[in-house]
């Protein structure tokens, strides 16, 4: 291993200069043999051709060249003092002249760099220890007041607490939980042993500035927050019986307490405000992380001790109708919520996992207003051939497809919309009714009921329907049926599960179903994806990335004259750098040519070639990639999301069959 540098040493010397001899990341990883010098060098060649700030050890972990775990030990070792300065300048959080400053005010003062960094308010307090925090592995925690035994501060004076920005937060026998604004300080570690009079300390950061509020209110007594609330209550539809909810609930009085209670009324209100459509609970071997999925991406919101876990799961099968006694069988429930006046229905599923149970809650929002056609995103042209051809035609069967949280919902909703009319009568079956449409009669699905989608949609045909939507085509039954209620002169709209517009088309071939049927019936099929839109408030320019290039297999001057975005990260967009989605689409319609190769059996590359050069395709790639230049979304975002069947015609191409003005 490279022997470390003191402070004093590994400050005096400017980033440029730490830099150009490597005495960073790279230089500590080879000394300990974890890479070898072309590795790194290439690494170094990637990074290069990103167009974003990359910091190189996320360059080595995507190229498989080092774990994680390796780069969280190096950074333990060495990151307070000399590997934060590079984390930072890479990933374009700071400027190298205030860097080098900040560097030779801490070798003068003989401090650690963050030390300094957090003083000098460089960064956000708060921003800054969870980068330290995740980059070196150690867990962050959003401190709120109601996560707090008041207990731990008896005998404890808060002048020493707020002095230090320490709160502590659980304590189980001789270990204690604590929050610090400075989790790498090994002689604050030690002091808080001495302190708090325990064995074991488990330290996690947190905003030093939050810590002081936390510790001021609790100290004045003021804990109520300000805001909406958010009221949790037992689904209807919750599994079990009464009587087996009442069991549920007399086994888990004893685990529940207020503060319990309380935390996880703030966990599931700070999902909802921070827009977010899960919220995963996970027990891992020394905490409990609780991550939002916000704009489709899973993002890390706070740690909790792992003896808070436990109760808190004890609270959520309460709520949610599940058995409390039973931590041994994964387990399925639903609650209602109420929010700001907004109702939403909760599933919540229970994992059992080495470490104990993991919930994650998924956050089905009652809107009220149904988006229109224009406000999807669509490409102009695509959604005038969408109209005229796949949606108006009161006949035939329109599928919408993509993977689990795609949009496709919206978009059915938004179709019968546009199709809402006094002389047509809709019916719907679904799971669950997610907008309330006036003059639609909408049915859920439930299984325990007998209500199944096929048995609905025999139901359905006899009501006198113009148009029928089927939430989800599961079986080949209830395909046969749709197929079957469109060849009788109903408009039927549906969703599938399948990566692209193409593959809705074989997906149905492989049910089985008779080749002429499938071309007779299928006018239209929808594919999409949504992606992050670039936040507003950090929008910034940036050059095309060679990397971005070479991973679609284009040339160099593809993009000429062409100039993309990206988002350099604020508080709005929690430093992210997006903030909303916008939805990418791909519309086969059903042409001649195409229903003969459907006839014929083709296979998917020969359907696929028959689109793009027959039947108008624009696939989801080229979509995303306009949407990309327009500076909606990055390239980034898009080749994370899209699959790469084809190679992306010019954009001239795109333009064209697209319908945009540039």
């Amino acid at each position: 291993m490279a022997r470390p540098l003191d402070v004093a040493h590994s400050s005096t010397v400017p980033l440029t200069a730490v830099t150009a001899r490597g005495d960073g990341l790279g230089a500590l990883l080879l000394a300990a043999g974890e890479i070898e010098a072309e590795q790194l060098a290439r690494a170094e060649r990637v990074r290069n051709k990103i167009a974003t700030p990359t910091w190189i050890g996320d360059v080595l972990v995507e190229l498989g060249f080092v774990r994680r775990e390796t780069l969280q030990e190096i950074f333990r070792r060495h990151g307070p003092q000399r590997l934060v300065g590079e984390l930072l300048w890479q990933r374009g959080r700071i400027a190298v002249d205030v860097l080098e400053r900040v560097l030779q005010d801490a070798e003068r003062d003989r401090r650690p760099l963050v030390d300094r960094l957090l003083e000098q308010r460089v960064l956000p307090p708060g921003e800054l220890v969870r980068t330290v925090c995740e980059a070196a592995g150690w867990p962050f925690v959003r401190v709120d007041p109601r996560m707090v035994d008041p207990k731990l501060l008896e005998g404890i004076a808060l002048r020493y607490l707020l002095t230090r920005r320490v709160l502590p937060i659980a304590r189980e026998q001789r270990r204690l939980s604590v929050a610090s604004g400075r989790p790498w300080d090994p002689a604050q570690r030690r002091d808080m042993l001495q302190v708090f009079g325990v064995r074991e300390l488990e330290v996690a950061g947190a905003d030093p500035e939050a810590i002081a509020d936390v510790l001021t209110r609790l100290g004045s007594g003021m804990l109520e927050d300000s805001g909406p609330r958010a009221r949790l209550a037992p689904g209807e539809e919750g599994e079990g019986s009464d009587a087996h909810r009442a069991r549920s609930s007399a086994a888990a009085g004893a685990q529940e307490g207020e503060r319990v209670v309380a935390l996880a009324d703030a966990i599931v209100r700070r999902a909802l405000e921070a827009r977010a459509s899960d919220i995963h609970i996970e027990p891992l071997h020394d905490r409990s992380r609780i991550r939002f999925r916000i704009d489709g991406v899973l993002q890390h919101h706070s740690d909790l001790p792992l003896e808070l876990h436990r109760r808190l799961a004890a609270r959520f099968k309460v709520l949610s109708g599940s058995d409390v006694c039973d931590r041994l069988r994964h387990q399925d429930g639903r609650m209602r919520l109420c929010y700001d006046g907004q109702e939403l229905d909760v599933r919540v599923s229970f994992f059992v996992t080495v470490h104990g149970e993991a919930v994650v809650m998924r956050l089905l929002r009652k809107c009220e207003t149904v988006p229109s056609l224009a406000q999807l995103g669509m490409a102009p042209a695509v959604q005038q051939r969408y109209l005229d051809e796949v949606l108006l035609p009161l006949q035939g069967v329109v599928i919408a497809t993509g993977p689990t949280g795609s949009g496709k919902t919206t978009t059915l909703y938004s179709s019968l919309a546009t199709l809402c009319d006094e002389r047509l009568r809709i019916v719907t079956v679904e799971d669950p009714v997610e907008y309330q449409l006036p003059g639609v009669t909408q049915c859920q699905v439930s299984p325990r009921a007998g209500r199944t989608f096929a048995s609905s949609l025999r139901a359905i045909v006899r009501q006198d329907p113009d148009v029928i939507v089927i939430g989800e085509v599961r079986d080949v039954e209830t395909a046969d049926t749709a197929i079957e209620a469109a060849l009788t002169g109903h408009k039927v709209l549906t969703t599938l599960h399948t990566e692209d517009s193409v593959g809705g088309l074989v997906r149905l071939l492989n049910m089985d179903l008779e080749a002429f049927l499938v071309s007779s019936a299928i006018v239209g099929i929808v594919a999409q994806r949504l992606v992050r839109k670039v936040c507003a408030q950090c929008k910034a320019e940036i050059p095309v990335g060679e990397r971005d290039l070479e991973r679609l297999g284009l040339e160099a001057d593809y993009f000429r004259g062409r100039r993309l975005v990206h988002g350099r990260g604020c508080a709005a967009c929690d430093g992210t750098g997006y903030r909303g989605r916008v939805g990418l689409f791909e519309l086969l319609v059903l042409n001649a040519p195409l229903r003969d190769a459907v006839l014929r059996k083709e296979q998917t590359h020969g359907l696929r070639r028959i689109g793009l050069e027959e039947a108008g395709l624009v696939t989801l790639l080229e979509d995303g990639i306009m949407k990309a230049v327009q500076g909606r979304t990055t390239l980034e975002e898009v080749l994370r999301r899209v699959p790469r069947t084809v190679r992306p015609r010019p954009l001239a191409v795109i333009e064209r069959l697209a319908g945009f003005t540039t």
